[in-house]
């Protein structure tokens, strides 16, 4: 299958940095190199080259999304109204592309301070357990039921529990639904994956998952998965859509299965340092801001799934849908597994009541 390739514009940005002694956030103004391209936005570091940030407040965030995700035009948004509503004393400096580490390390960096902000996924189970929560699949049954738990009150209270390890959860933002896509063969149920090399995040849940299920589970950094796959180290791995599409996956792993079996959100983390160096009428106006760009890059994201999944089948890419309820009765016994690891321990089994029972009308 011969897939076209975009070509991803790549650009050095290098000023001065300014040390901000009234607050923690960085000036960084030596942009490391952008993918992706971002259409009429540019980001905090790119404007910088202008003639010099001014904001009083400079936070660096990472993430490892391309230039032109959702995590990325997210947090342009977010940095357009902290701007406007701060009168310029807030800003962000944006690094897309793992340009900061792995998530892993963007936690740790976040933890420590070294820098301020990050976008992460399940890696922060390692860090705060009951974050395993999310890694059990099968828990939600769509976007709008995932919404409703995690935008009420024992969503925030996980938020508000980060601050046990140095971090400030501000907000869920979107990720959406993991779908398995691999180099060789369509998966048309659970057991297919058996025999295969499966790349999976640093988490014991999917390791145990793809193990019940005959596979051969390997950890690997986001940022290797396309070389891991057309090298022949991994066969493929499980990741939502947009993220797919975005980073061209499709063309060493054309056949993807939407299972949708697992939901997990992304999670706006910031170093409790760097939020505790602003006054409170800026900590309002920060966390007002994350929850509002929250919801602009959820819809960001469901409203071009269709569009990059017709454009992955233009490609050439073969697209397995499923029936979900079947899946799940498939993949029981490995749910089990990974509940019986998890329940009792970081993992509260009132707490899946919960969102079963709040899931009924979504079902």
């Amino acid at each position: 299958m011969r897939l076209n390739r975009r070509i991803l514009s790549v650009v050095l940005i290098s000023t001065m940095i300014i040390s901000l002694t009234a607050c923690k956030g960085t000036n960084s103004g030596n942009q490391a190199t952008e993918s992706g391209s971002q259409s009429g936005s540019m980001s905090a570091a790119e404007t910088d080259t202008a003639g010099g940030n001014t904001a009083e407040y400079i936070f660096k965030v990472g993430h490892v999304q391309p230039a032109d995700h959702p995590y990325h035009t997210g947090l342009v948004y977010m940095n357009k109204i902290l701007q406007e509503r701060t009168g310029g004393r807030v800003s962000l400096d944006i690094y897309p592309s793992s340009q900061l580490g792995a998530e892993r390390e963007l936690v740790e960096s976040t933890q420590m301070g070294t820098i301020d902000m990050g976008l992460v996924t399940s890696p922060l189970a390692n860090f705060d357990n009951s974050w395993y929560l999310f890694d059990i699949p099968g828990i939600f049954y769509t976007k709008e039921h995932a919404y409703e738990f995690l935008d009420g009150e024992q969503g925030q209270a996980m938020l508000d529990g980060l601050a046990n390890i140095n971090i400030k959860g501000l907000s869920f933002w979107e990720t959406g639904f993991f779908n398995i896509f691999v180099d060789t063969k369509a998966i048309e149920k659970p057991q297919d994956v058996a025999g295969m090399t499966i790349r999976v995040m640093e988490n014991d849940a999917y390791i145990t998952y793809f193990s019940e299920l005959g596979a051969n589970p390997v950890p690997m950094a986001y940022s290797e998965v396309f070389t891991g796959i057309q090298n022949g180290t991994v066969d493929g791995t499980l990741i939502p859509i947009a993220a797919i599409y975005m980073n061209q996956f499709y063309m060493v792993a054309p056949y993807i299965t939407r299972c949708e079996n697992w939901y997990c959100p992304v999670t706006l983390l910031m170093s409790m340092d760097s939020w505790n160096s602003m006054p409170e009428d800026l900590q309002e106006i920060f966390q007002e801001c994350a929850n509002e760009a929250k919801d602009y890059m959820r819809q960001e994201l469901t409203d071009t799934e269709e569009e990059q999944v017709a454009a992955m089948i233009k490609e050439g890419c073969t697209i397995t849908e499923v029936d979900k309820d079947e899946w799940r009765e498939l993949e029981a016994d490995a749910v089990q597994k990974v509940k019986e690891q998890f329940i009792g321990t970081y993992v509260q089994q009132k707490t899946l009541d919960y969102i079963e029972e709040i899931g009924q009308k979504y079902r």
